[in-house]
């Protein structure tokens, strides 16, 4: 019996089988044999967690990377103004590290392309790429370790059981998987719009709407509009520019995410020209306590970056002292222009 054998046997999962990928055309596309393991493990579990925290990157058609192309794109980019903070060569580089996996508070998991894969080891690092760890052995080795580590978690469960547990009761909401790792989110309004001119001084009905102190006094002062390549929506926009529009999009079937202000819940308040969506996690009474989360096109990924409030997220994202990339995305306007949903577009 192979090592993967056994740690299916140990996992003892009586639900539903994997994909069967058409592997030979999954490695064309990347230009990569596989490890046996991996393939044995994505053909034998469906998508779902380790211990409620591990979760495998699985193939969508013949596309392995599906959204990890960003993220190494991402690195790419940060390499060129940091090169200290990733110690490795990126793939497709010779030797580069390519995902395999997520981990516990965004953390990454890679693996180390060398010959043959049966050698593949696992690398480990957060989500800012601050600290990297090598593991001593391959995916196997980590999951038999991971799942023989004391935990009051399951050893497996499916995506598909999660995201029905989770449209059943909202009462523990998954932005808890995402510790406050530096305080709570911190207002930092005036020093995002010191050089913004308001194009109106309005202070709206609020009555009934709970939303962070810093976003309501910016649309008081601003309004709705465009910052950098962000649009901001308002409660009391029309349009495009309508929040209550904005939170009526339809959520796909399989998403973790539930749109709405209950506990778990998002609240979505800006959107991207290529389809992202920022919002804030419901996870507390006190709306100055959420954090704002980062949604990709079709809501199967999403980010909390270290919980920023409104203000200091778009602070951080429009500084010219800041390397970042915005969910991994290309390069794109990070100017710090305003410019209000009245104007000419």
């Amino acid at each position: 019996m192979q090592s993967w054998e056994k740690f299916l046997a140990s996992i003892d999962w009586p639900g539903e089988t994997g994909d069967s990928p058409d592997w030979q055309a999954v490695e064309s596309a990347l230009g990569l044999t596989l490890p046996s393991d991996y393939k044995a493990i994505v053909e034998a579990l469906p998508d779902g967690v380790f211990r409620a925290d591990f979760r495998l990157i699985r193939p969508d058609g013949d596309d392995y990377l599906g959204y990890s192309r960003y993220r190494l794109e991402d690195m790419r980019q940060w390499r060129t103004s940091e090169p200290e903070r990733f110690p490795y060569p990126i793939y497709p580089e010779e030797e580069g590290v390519l995902p395999v996996a997520q981990g516990a508070g965004n953390a990454f998991i890679f693996w180390q392309v060398v010959e043959p894969p049966t050698t593949w080891r696992l690398i480990v690092t957060d989500e800012e790429f601050t600290h990297w760890s090598e593991f001593d052995g391959g995916l196997v080795d980590f999951l038999v370790e991971l799942s023989d580590a004391p935990s009051d978690q399951p050893k497996f469960v499916s995506q598909a059981s999660r995201v029905a547990k989770a449209n059943v009761s909202n009462s523990t909401s998954i932005w808890n998987r995402f510790p406050l790792r530096n305080g709570p989110p911190s207002d930092t309004l005036d020093e995002l719009a010191q050089d913004f001119v308001p194009v109106r001084v309005e202070e709206h009905d609020w009555t009934g709407l709970r939303l962070p102190r810093d976003y309501v006094t910016f649309i008081d002062r601003f309004g709705p509009g465009r910052l950098a390549d962000i649009e901001i929506t308002s409660p009391f926009g029309p349009g495009r520019w309508s929040m209550g529009v904005l939170n009526e999009r339809p959520v796909p079937a399989g998403s973790e995410l539930t749109l709405g202000s209950r506990a778990g819940g998002l609240i979505l308040w800006g959107t991207t020209p290529d389809g992202w969506s920022c919002g804030w996690g419901v996870d507390s009474d006190d709306p100055d306590m959420w954090g704002v989360v980062l949604v990709e096109p079709d809501f199967t990924q999403f980010e909390y970056p270290d919980v920023h409030s409104f203000s200091s997220f778009l602070l951080k994202y429009t500084s010219p002292d800041e390397v970042y990339f915005f969910l991994g995305r290309n390069s794109c306007d990070r100017l710090r222009k305003w410019k209000p949903a009245d104007e000419r577009w």
